[in-house]
């Protein structure tokens, strides 16, 4: 390395640029499709509200207590 004169190490750097911004992004797109692959799958486990909410949406009387609410 110490026969190097300037074009060498401006090569050297050049090449080093290079590498360290090509293995950048493909950590970001790494990163972005490990983030959509996560996301896709907590969108798929969370619970769903009911189609149908229940006799509150149609105007009903709600039924509130537990046991014996009906009496």
């Amino acid at each position: 390395m110490a026969d190097m004169n300037l074009w060498d190490g401006a090569i050297l750097v050049a090449a080093a640029y290079v590498a360290v911004m090509s293995l950048v992004r493909l950590m970001r797109a790494r990163r972005d499709a490990l983030v959509a692959e996560v996301r896709g799958e907590m969108l798929a486990q969370r619970p769903r509200a009911p189609a149908d909410p229940g006799p509150r949406s149609a105007g009903g009387p709600a039924v509130r207590g537990g046991r014996g609410a009906e009496r």
